[in-house]
């Protein structure tokens, strides 16, 4: 039985020695290529920008090392890793605000992120991406710690033939969901509509939507595993139903695009997992134009309430803050409090909110970081209008010391993640859970360490125990035989 990600096993790499050596002299030509890098950048940008430029060289070289050592040391297939997808994600929020803000001249707007009375000074903002490279290396060292070499003979998942009939019916559990959703909640207009749709609605209807939603949400990841669980014969079924929850999903919402952006991550997690890993020129030509396609949308979606023109330089506009801006804006914000001695205190309960979240339909918002943050500094928006972080959460208990504490934990936890997996590769719900956290692992870098524990119970485990008494009814049935020519 192959290795699990299609690299050399053991017995045909070359001699521990010399693969040690080879692994020492790249990691060593990383560092060289980003000291050059900063040594020429210096002759060009002033000592202020290069407060930015530093830790976003030190960032770019952490990974690269980072992803070195998956695949020479270790031997994994790194785009089947969650651990590099993670990583990856982290350094492109790293990575993007810090060409943002030169591209901007390091003369951030007031108001910036809602953000009126922050100051912005060069020195302030290079120490706080340093912290996001601490980030990045400390769940770097953790995830390398723990994950080891790829577990030996587990085969894939593959979906029997029996089973393809709860493919079907599945398939028209979800369809009955989001028309049953529809009709109770009805159409929406505009994008911000779509968020509140549900305010309206008695408690008991509410309640019946979140489930509804969940049932269909966390369905998405299982029918992908059973179809990749038969790939050969629904590829091209795969792209069509890919293709499909997208449409719908930015559709209906009127330009939401992070149900989107989880399905096609899931779809290509689960195409390295279950097919063959992905060259990194076409997953490079993916992620571009998954790129170009999400800010269309973006642009799409404003212009709605303003020209195209005006949408379109809305988009790009140097002093409006996008996603990943927004990000090391509010952790930005919270450390400069934190510096300052005006950090309001937080709710008893914040620091182990994801646990009390689980629980369905009870008040969520007054421990919620998020809602506190609002509370704090927004009192008069009408919804938070930013998200935390991992680093922000950081800055509301123990400065940079927790950060690594954080760090390492993130590392440690996705790396035992893997290998869970890797020990149950063959059974669909392995399959279909580790499709649905490889996917949303960015919740982590935008909301807390554990928060993916929210919707894992709360969307992706209804849909699986709908999934499991699907398949078992499904196995009960008797197949249909064609009638042989005697009885004709």
């Amino acid at each position: 039985m192959p290795a699990l990600t299609g690299f050399p096993t053991e017995a045909s790499a070359r001699p521990e020695t010399s693969r040690s050596h080879e692994l020492v002299g790249i990691c060593a030509l990383i560092a060289l290529a980003a000291a050059a890098s900063g040594w020429v950048a210096s002759a060009y940008l002033t000592p202020d920008e290069m407060c930015i430029v530093w830790p976003m060289i030190a960032a770019v070289a952490v990974f690269a090392t980072f992803s070195v050592v998956l695949v020479a040391a270790l031997h994994l297939n790194p785009f089947a890793e969650i651990g590099f997808v993670y990583l990856g994600i982290a350094t492109l929020y790293t990575v993007l605000p810090a060409v943002k803000f030169l591209s901007m001249h390091l003369v951030i707007p007031t108001g910036f992120c809602g953000l009126s009375t922050l100051e912005w000074t060069p020195r302030e903002m290079g120490r706080h991406f340093w912290r996001q490279v601490l980030l990045i290396t400390a769940v770097a060292i953790g995830y390398v710690i723990l994950r080891g070499r790829p577990a030996r003979g587990h085969e894939r998942y593959r979906l029997g033939p029996g089973e393809e009939r709860a493919l079907g019916a599945l398939l028209v559990i979800v369809a009955g969901c989001i028309i049953t959703m529809t009709i109770i909640t009805g159409g929406v207009s505009t994008y911000l509509e779509h968020y509140a749709r549900l305010d309206a609605l008695s408690s008991f209807m509410r309640r019946l939507v979140y489930v509804l939603l969940a049932v269909k949400a966390g369905s998405y990841y299982v029918l992908l595993a059973w179809m990749f669980g038969r790939y050969e014969k629904y590829r091209t079924r795969l792209v069509v139903l890919v293709i499909a929850i997208c449409a719908y999903e930015i559709v209906y919402s009127h330009g939401a695009r992070i149900v989107a952006f989880f399905v096609i991550i899931a779809s290509l997690g689960l195409y390295n997992v279950q097919v063959r890993p992905i060259g990194l020129r076409r997953a490079a030509a993916v992620l571009a134009l998954l790129a170009f396609g999400f800010v269309s949308i973006e642009t799409i979606r404003l212009a709605a309430d303003e020209s195209l023109e005006d949408a379109f330089q809305a988009t790009f506009a140097p002093g409006r803050a996008s996603e990943f801006e927004a990000v090391y804006a509010t952790s930005y914000h919270l450390y400069d409090e934190r510096a300052k001695a005006r950090l309001p205190s937080p709710p008893a309960l914040m620091g182990i909110y994801e646990l009390v979240a689980i629980v369905p339909f009870l008040d969520h918002t007054t421990n919620h970081p998020m809602y506190w943050y609002a509370r704090e500094y927004f009192p008069d928006a009408a919804a938070p209008p930013a998200t935390m972080g991992i680093v922000a959460m950081s800055a509301i208990w123990d400065g940079e010391w927790n950060l690594l504490v954080q760090g390492l934990l993130n590392g440690f936890l996705y790396a035992l993640v893997v290998r869970w997996f890797e020990r149950r590769r063959e059974k669909w719900w392995a399959l279909s859970t580790y499709a649905f956290l490889y996917a949303t692992c960015v919740m982590t870098l935008k909301y807390s360490l554990l928060y993916q524990l929210i919707p894992f119970v709360q969307t992706l485990v209804p849909a699986l125990l709908v999934a499991a008494t699907v398949m078992v009814c499904m196995r009960s049935l008797k197949p249909i035989r064609a009638p042989s020519r005697a009885t004709l």
